[in-house]
């Protein structure tokens, strides 16, 4: 079976033995594409935090396991910032190494950082249980 397939999609053939399946990727816009990028990097942190892992944006670029450019990671914390999903938030004291003073975070966690002891585990666990989404480690 013959069927045309536009130029703005792509074919992706999967196959298991001597059977195939075929599925259509659409590609997407620029805005698209840095929208999912903002919105993976959202997760990653929220999942980072939860985890007991605090990142600044230096460690992202430098160390972060998202599969961004830096120049694309760039963008997704500079949307996220700008649309209020992400802010700085003060590391306490025993966190805090050398040039280290915040942290990013999402905003839908902030306010349970507010609470003493939030940055704790404990704390963490407790503040998890609000957020909406979350990836798994």
């Amino acid at each position: 079976m013959h069927r045309p397939i536009c130029k703005s999609s792509v074919l992706w053939i999967k196959r298991r033995g001597y059977a195939f399946e075929s599925f259509v990727e659409l590609k997407r816009s620029p805005e698209e594409v840095a929208l999912a990028k903002a919105d993976q990097l959202e997760r990653y942190l929220d999942s980072q935090l939860s985890a007991g892992r605090y990142w600044t944006a230096k460690q992202l670029e430098t160390g972060g396991d998202l599969g961004m450019t830096r120049a694309e990671l760039r963008k997704a914390i500079a949307r996220l910032e700008v649309s209020g999903r992400l802010i700085s938030v003060p590391l306490p004291k025993e966190h805090r190494h050398g040039q280290r003073k915040t942290l990013l975070c999402p905003s839908q966690r902030a306010d349970s950082l507010d609470q003493p002891g939030a940055l704790s585990h404990e704390g963490l666990d407790n503040a998890s249980s609000k957020a909406p989404t979350k990836l798994a480690s």
